[in-house]
């Protein structure tokens, strides 16, 4: 229904020309020809309105933008870009401060007669705010007057028809997230209904924004920092902070807290600062705003044979905030260490120092100890077998393998999966009962984690995903894991199954069937954040930025969907 509404509204679309200056409204937070574009031609199509003498109804644009975005500034500039004499002073309602459908009758009316014989111009700040304890309360009351060109006041009808009204979401970042958090209430609140009297909008990204954002936060910074000289690698810190957590309200806010003195104010001066948290974090997957760290699964010997797909979805979540978890090697070339040389190429951080960025575990004799701060290692747990003959060591290596890859999950929220072995075993120390990845992931789905599968790559996590009904197609299995690796004693069983977790697989069979019964569109299947098409999607790309964006996509989605992060 929403895709309708949309199609039939005569919304401004962003052009696709190159322009010559990109950045020609930066002072309104705008650094994209898209975006500039957009505001133009919204711009241009108020100026064809207020040349009309008697319009048959108002003329209605939105805006949208995560707080802190500039949304009020940029309809407040909106005049000095029309240059029109025909209109009123900008009139501003706050729907947060509205008491009562009739107060806010009230607002328009006195914007109507304070305009005179000019074009009111109503600013309705907030108009997706809760009125009377329900979501979006105020849409339903709009809809006369931006049909019909009427209300009521005091008991009077209210002719408004030559009028622009500009509509600031506070709710949501973009036009397309209004009301997708609950379409129901949405379509009772009128919401379609609203949208289809939309002649226009724009979406102001703001400094969190992923496209030119080191522009968006250069011009920020350059607006805030008046007269105060900072250091340039406080300057880099500032740009590269991984969330501003009330958009450039907080890039202001820290630049207030910065002493005023003659000589250069440098990163120690604001990393020691106690309100520093309240102004920014990692971003939107900080272990601390979502929970927890993102598990990535693959084979740590095989991942320095696909060093693009792992630097590209490190950089994208390191990017992003995320704490990684996995399990490999310390010592050598795996993907621990792809990891850190991702990390070690970012800037230094304004964050304050010694955080963790990677919680790893290991099963190599050694290799516990780790000097890098950023690292938070899990000691090993190795599960000494009763005996010497070659079932006990099999068992008490697989037994250990499992322990380390729980451990590992509680401390995830979610998992990316790409590649892994699925040849048997063959040292008895290193000896287990599933493939290490399809072991993962079937703790994660236990856990009530979702789960991002590609297929990129040949292995443990392809063979899961098609159990998943990722592929297009309902194919066979890969070769390597045809049958059990290692039978459990049914005395043993209870140690494969850790409370709550009473029903996980002991056998291939039963593997093979958890999997399926958490399959894409099924019943048990975890929301990720992604549609059924980009799941499939992430499984069958080969190109490693688009895999990254997609898992990256995905988070953001699921974590903003269930709460979890601010915007």
């Amino acid at each position: 229904m929403r895709e309708c509404v949309v199609a039939a509204l005569h919304i401004i679309r962003m052009s696709n020309s190159t322009m010559t200056n990109p950045y020609r409204h930066k002072e309104l937070g705008l650094f994209t020809d898209r975006e500039a574009t957009q505001l133009e031609q919204l711009v241009a199509l108020t100026g064809a309105y207020l040349s009309r003498e008697r319009p048959e109804r108002p003329l209605c644009l939105a805006v949208f933008g995560a707080p802190g975005s500039g949304k009020s500034r940029l309809v407040r500039a909106l005049p000095k870009h029309l240059k029109h004499s025909s209109l009123a002073e900008l009139a501003e309602i706050n729907l947060t401060q509205a008491t009562s459908i009739g107060s806010l009758a009230e607002s328009l009316e006195k914007a109507r007669a304070d305009a005179c014989d000019k074009v009111p111009f109503v600013f309705f700040d907030e108009f997706d705010s809760k009125h009377g304890g329900a979501l979006w309360g105020w849409l339903g009351w709009f809809l006369a007057p931006m049909q019909d060109g009427r209300f009521r006041c005091r008991n009077e009808e209210i002719e408004l028809k030559r009028a622009v009204y500009v509509f600031a979401g506070g709710t949501v970042s973009r036009f397309a997230e209004l009301g997708r958090a609950d379409p129901d209430a949405f379509a009772l609140a009128k919401g379609p209904d609203f949208i289809s009297r939309l002649r226009g909008f724009l979406d102001i990204p703001g400094v969190n924004a992923d496209e030119e954002r080191v522009m968006r936060r250069t011009a920020a910074l350059d607006f805030h920092l008046q007269n105060k000289k900072v250091t340039d690698a406080l300057k880099a810190a500032l740009v590269h902070v991984g969330r501003y957590k009330h958009g450039a309200r907080s890039v202001g806010a820290l630049l207030e807290l910065l002493p005023t003195r003659a000589t250069a104010i440098d990163i120690e001066d604001l990393r020691s600062h106690a309100l520093l948290a309240m102004h920014v974090d990692r971003g939107p997957l900080d272990p601390t705003t979502i929970g927890g760290c993102i598990g990535v699964s693959s084979s740590d010997r095989l991942a320095d044979e696909s060093p693009a797909v792992w630097t590209d979805a490190c950089k994208a979540l390191f990017r992003d905030g995320a704490s990684l978890a996995c399990a490999g090697r310390r010592n050598g070339a795996g993907l621990l260490k792809q990891m850190q040389n991702v990390l070690d190429e970012f800037p230094v951080l304004l964050e304050p120092a010694g955080q963790k960025w990677l919680v790893s575990a290991s099963m190599t004799d050694g290799d516990d100890a780790t000097d890098d701060p950023r690292i938070d290692p899990l000691a090993r747990d190795l599960v000494a077998p009763r005996d010497e003959s070659a079932k006990e060591l099999r068992l008490a290596a697989a037994l250990s393998a499992f322990r380390m890859r729980y451990r590992l999950a509680v401390r995830c929220v979610a998992r990316f999966a790409i590649g892994g072995r699925l040849t048997k075993p063959t040292e008895f120390d290193k000896w287990r009962r599933f493939p290490g990845v399809a072991e993962e992931l079937m703790l994660a789905l236990a856990l009530g984690q979702p789960v991002y599968v590609s297929g990129a790559l040949a292995g443990g996590a392809e063979w899961a995903g098609i159990l998943l009904g990722l592929g297009d197609g309902w194919g066979e299995l890969p070769e390597g894991f045809d049958d059990d690796w290692l039978r459990i004693p049914r005395k043993r069983e209870i140690l494969f199954r850790p409370s709550p977790l009473l029903d996980l697989p002991l056998t291939r069979e039963e593997l093979i069937s958890f999997l399926r019964m958490h399959a894409l569109g099924g019943p048990a299947w975890i929301d990720n954040g992604l549609t059924a098409r980009e799941n499939r999607k992430l499984f069958a790309t080969r190109d490693p930025s688009e895999i990254a964006a997609l898992v990256v996509k995905g988070l953001r989605t699921r974590f903003d969907r269930v709460g979890h992060t601010a915007q």
